[in-house]
C-alpha cells in the first residue's frame, strides 16, 4: 500500500510539473480542485510517510545487500539446499529418509589416465587397487599454475561422478575447501538445447538462467568469471544424446576456456561419451572404484546417518545400533564375493545398502538386487533425470535375456557383435519394429554399461553374475527349467541354478543332485544354495539333504563320513572373507571331520600327522563339528600346503598374517580360550625344569579317572625316570634337560609317542624320533 501511494503522488506532481501554468488559469476550478487536492495528500503523507520511508528503506538496503557482499551467502544457501540432499532416485527400493550428501560421502580416488584406457565396465578393478596415498580431486585441483588447471573426471556408470561435483559445491560454498573459488555446477542436459540454440551465448547467461529462484545482482557473476574467481563444473557431457549436439557442446564449452581460461574448469562424463569427443585443453582424471577401506566408511557413513535420522538424536545407543547394522552388512559382503564385487560400484553400494536395511535379504534374496541392478542401469536412473528413453527397462530386459540365455548355452562370456545382434533380432522386433539391433547394443554399452565392448567387433557383460541373472530370469519367464536340472553337474550352470530357485520351484533342481545314493560333492553344494536360497522346497527334500551333510559328520559308514567332511571343507572354502583384494581368511576354527581327511590322505603317504595326544588315528567319537586343537606349526603349515595342493594351484592357502589374525579369529562363539598360528608367531614351547615335569605327570595321574589313563602315566613315569634319568646324568644335568624338557606338551608327545608304538603297530613315532634325534644331537 505505501509503495502504491507514494508511486501515485509522484505522478501527480509529475503531471503538474508538464503542464503549463497559463493553462491552470484558464481553468480556476482545476487550481481549487489541485489545492484541495494537494492539502489532502498532504495530510495523508504526513500520516503514511514513516512507513513509506521504512519501506524504501528497506528496499533499498536489500538491494544494497546483495549488491555488495550478501549474495555470495545467499547463493552459498541456494547451493546447500539445492544438492544437499544424497540423491537415491531411479531406486525402486527406497529408505525411509532424505539424507544428507556430506553425512554420507566418502572421498573418490582420482588417478590420470589415457581416456581409451577407461573402461567402461562398472564393477572393474584397477590393477593398481593397492596403490596407497591421497588421491582426491583436491591434490590436483590446488596445484600451483605450472600443473594442470581443467579436467575432465572421467568414470563408468554409477562410480560417482555428479555426486563428487554436487561435493565440490558445498564444500566451496561453505568454504570448507583447500581453495578459494565460487562453485559453479550446471547439468549439461538441462542447458544443451540453449547452447545448439545459440552457440555464441555466454556462460554468464546459463548460470543465471539456472538461478531463475535466486537473480544474481547485474554483473555479479560476470565480474568474477573476468577475475578469474570460479571453479566451473559441467556435468554430465555424455548425458547429451545427440552426438552433433553434444559435439556443439563440446566445442563450446572449449570457447569459454579461451575467454575465462583463469577460472578453473571440471567436465565429467562416461568413457564413451567423452572418447568420441574429447576437450582440449582438459587433463583426464578417472575415477577408481570403492578399495576395501572406502567401501567400509561408506556402510558406516550410511548406517549411522539413517540411524541418526530415524531416532532424531545422535547417542550412544544410536551409535550402538548404526554398529550392529553396519557389521552385519559388512560381514555379509566379506562371506559374498559376488557381492563385494558389486560393491566397488558407490551406486550399486548403495543400493546393495538399501536392500539390506529395507529388506534384510541379503545375501540370500540376492535376485531382488540383481533386478534392482538392471532396472536402474537399464534407464531408471535416467528416467528420474528427465531424460527420455527409447525402450523402457522392462523392455531392455526382454531383449537381453535371449542374450544372455544363448551365451550360458554356448557356454561363454564374451560373443562377437554380429552373432549377438543375429540372436536378439527376433525379439528385438517384438519390442521395437524398426530397431535395429547393433544400434540397440551400442546404446545398451553408452547408456547402461551392463553390456560392454571387450575388444573390436566383441561385447559381453560387463558381470558374469549380469549374464547368470538375465538367464534365469529367461528360463523362469520361458519354462525351461529342465535346462538347469540336466546339468546340475557342470559347475557353469550352478549360479543360474541358484537365482532361478531364488525366483521358483526349486524342487526338481534338489531333488536331481540328490538322485544318487551318494551324491557329488558339487551337487551337494548346489543343492544346500538351492534349499537356502529356493522360493520354495519340498519338506523330505530338506531333511534328507540335512542328514547327508550335517548329520552325516559321525555316521558309521566311512565313505558317508568322508562324503562328509568333503562338504564342510568345501564350504568353508567358499565362504572364505575377504580382508583385502587379493586375499581373504578362513572364519572359523578347522573341525575334527575336515582335518581328518588331511590326516588319512597323509598316513597313505607314510607321514603321521595326527596331533600328539590323540590315542588313536581318528578323532574321537562325538567330537567331528569341534575345533582341531593340539596341533604343531609345522603341522598346521603342512596342512595349509596340503589345501594349496588339492585347488591345483588356483588358490595358495596359508598362515594369516598381520591383524587378520585378530580381526577374525580372536572372538566368536567357540572361539574362546583357543589360540591360533600365524605367519610371524614363532613355536614357542616354555622350558620345564625335569621336577616341574615330574610333578605335572604326576597330577595328570592322581586326576586320571580311567584305569587305561593311569596304567599308561605309570609307564610314562617309569620310562621317563629311568630314560631321561640317564641321559640327564650324561648330560651333566641341567643342559640336557633344557634340551628335553620342551614343556609338558613335548613331554606328553614323547611318552604318548612311545606307548602308542604297540598299539598303534609303528617302528618308531614320529614325534618320538624326532625329539630323540634333536636330544642326541645336542648332548653331541
Amino acid at each position: 500500500m505505501p509503495g502504491s501511494l507514494s508511486a501515485l503522488l509522484i505522478s501527480v506532481w509529475d503531471w503538474i510539473q508538464t503542464h503549463p501554468w497559463g493553462w491552470v488559469q484558464q481553468h480556476p476550478w482545476l487550481a481549487t480542485t489541485g489545492a484541495l487536492g494537494i492539502a489532502f495528500s498532504k495530510k495523508v503523507w504526513g500520516k503514511l510517510e514513516p512507513k513509506a520511508v521504512d519501506f524504501v528503506a528497506q528496499r533499498l538496503e536489500h538491494r544494497a545487500t546483495l549488491t555488495i557482499a550478501g549474495y555470495r551467502k545467499l547463493y552459498a544457501k541456494h547451493l546447500y539446499y539445492k544438492h544437499r540432499t544424497f540423491d537415491v532416485k531411479g531406486f525402486s527400493i527406497q529408505g525411509e529418509f532424505a539424507l544428507e550428501l556430506e553425512n554420507v560421502y566418502v572421498d573418490l580416488n582420482v588417478d590420470p589416465a589415457a581416456v581409451g584406457t577407461i573402461p567402461q565396465d562398472p564393477i572393474h578393478l584397477p590393477k593398481d587397487a593397492e596403490k596407497s596415498g591421497d588421491r582426491s580431486i583436491f591434490v590436483w585441483l590446488k596445484a600451483d599454475s605450472n600443473r594442470p588447471r581443467n579436467f575432465a573426471i572421467i568414470g563408468p556408470p554409477g562410480s560417482g561422478k555428479t555426486t563428487l561435483l554436487k561435493h565440490l559445491a558445498l564444500l566451496l560454498a561453505a568454504r570448507k575447501a583447500p581453495l578459494r573459488l565460487t562453485p559453479v555446477l550446471l547439468f549439461l542436459r538441462d542447458h544443451a538445447a540453449a547452447i545448439g540454440a545459440n552457440v555464441d551465448i555466454k556462460l554468464a547467461e546459463l548460470i543465471e538462467a539456472s538461478l531463475k529462484d535466486l537473480p544474481p545482482p547485474a554483473r555479479w557473476f560476470p565480474d568474477r568469471l573476468s577475475k578469474g574467481k570460479c571453479l566451473i563444473m559441467f556435468d554430465g557431457l555424455d548425458e547429451v544424446a545427440d552426438p552433433d549436439l553434444r559435439l556443439k557442446v563440446v566445442r563450446w564449452v572449449e570457447h569459454q576456456l579461451e575467454f575465462l581460461g583463469a577460472n578453473r574448469f571440471v567436465v565429467s562424463s562416461r568413457p564413451n561419451g567423452y572418447r568420441d569427443n574429447p576437450l582440449s585443453g582438459f587433463t583426464v582424471l578417472q575415477v577408481l572404484p570403492f578399495n576395501r577401506d572406502q567401501v567400509e566408511r561408506f556402510v558406516r557413513n550410511w548406517y549411522f546417518a539413517n540411524e541418526v535420522v530415524a531416532h532424531q538424536k545422535n547417542d550412544p545407543g544410536v551409535r550402538m545400533e548404526a554398529n550392529k547394522g553396519a557389521e552385519d552388512l559388512l560381514d555379509r559382503l566379506r562371506r559374498t564375493p559376488t557381492l563385494q564385487d558389486l560393491a566397488v560400484n558407490p551406486l550399486l553400494l548403495t543400493l546393495i545398502a538399501t536392500v539390506h536395511r529395507y529388506k534384510n535379504q541379503l545375501p540370500g534374496r540376492r535376485v531382488e538386487l540383481f533386478a534392482e541392478i538392471c532396472a536402474v542401469f537399464l534407464g531408471k536412473r535416467q528416467l528420474a533425470k528427465g531424460l527420455e528413453l527409447d525402450l523402457t527397462p522392462a523392455q531392455k530386459v526382454r531383449v537381453l535375456r535371449v542374450l544372455a540365455y544363448a551365451m550360458m548355452c554356448r557356454e561363454v562370456r564374451e560373443i562377437k557383435t554380429l552373432d549377438a545382434a543375429e540372436l536378439i533380432a527376433p525379439v528385438l522386433r517384438l519390442v521395437m519394429p524398426n530397431g535395429d539391433p547393433e544400434t540397440f547394443l551400442r546404446m545398451i554399452e553408452d547408456s547402461s554399461a551392463l553390456l560392454v565392448q571387450k575388444e573390436s567387433g566383441v561385447c559381453g557383460f560387463a558381470h558374469l553374475t549380469f549374464q547368470e541373472y538375465l538367464a534365469s530370469l529367461h528360463i523362469k519367464e520361458e519354462k525351461l527349467a529342465a535346462q538347469l536340472v540336466e546339468n546340475v553337474d557342470r559347475t557353469w550352470w550352478h549360479e543360474t541354478a541358484r537365482l532361478y530357485a531364488a525366483q521358483a520351484d526349486a524342487t526338481p533342481i534338489v531333488e536331481k543332485c540328490l538322485a544318487e545314493d551318494r551324491p557329488k560333492l558339487e551337487a551337494l553344494l548346489l543343492a544346500t544354495d538351492c534349499e537356502k536360497e529356493g522360493l520354495e522346497l519340498r519338506k523330505d527334500l530338506r531333511v534328507r539333504l540335512l542328514r547327508i551333510t550335517e548329520g552325516a559328520v559321525e555316521d558309521t559308514d566311512p565313505i558317508r563320513r568322508h562324503q562328509a567332511a568333503e562338504y564342510l571343507l568345501e564350504r568353508r572354502l567358499r565362504e572364505m572373507a575377504r580382508v583385502s583384494d587379493d586375499r581373504y581368511i578362513d572364519r572359523s576354527p578347522i573341525t575334527h571331520a575336515e582335518y581328518q581327511l588331511f590326516i588319512d590322505q597323509k598316513r597313505m603317504q607314510g607321514k603321521y600327522r595326527q596331533p600328539d595326544h590323540w590315542s588313536a588315528y581318528n578323532f574321537a567319537a562325538g567330537t567331528g563339528r569341534q575345533p582341531v586343537v593340539g596341533l604343531r606349526k609345522s603341522d598346521a603349515k603342512e596342512f595349509c600346503l596340503w589345501l594349496t595342493a588339492r585347488k591345483e594351484g588356483q588358490w595358495v592357502y596359508a598362515l594369516p598374517v598381520g591383524d587378520e589374525l585378530r580381526t577374525f579369529c580372536d572372538s566368536g562363539e567357540g572361539r574362546q580360550g583357543l589360540r591360533f598360528f600365524s605367519e610371524e608367531a614363532e613355536e614357542k614351547i616354555p622350558f620345564l625344569s625335569w621336577q616341574e615335569i615330574l610333578e605335572q605327570i604326576e597330577k595328570d595321574r592322581e586326576s586320571s579317572t580311567t584305569v587305561r589313563a593311569v596304567h599308561r602315566l605309570n609307564l610314562l613315569m617309569s620310562y621317563l625316570t629311568l630314560t631321561f634319568g640317564r641321559a640327564l646324568a650324561l648330560a651333566r644335568g641341567r643342559a640336557l634337560a633344557l634340551a628335553l624338557a620342551r614343556g609338558r606338551a613335548l613331554a606328553l608327545a614323547l611318552a604318548r609317542a612311545r606307548a602308542r608304538v604297540r598299539d598303534l603297530d609303528r617302528a618308531r613315532g614320529r614325534a618320538l624320533a624326532l625329539a630323540l634325534a634333536r636330544a642326541r644331537a645336542r648332548v653331541r
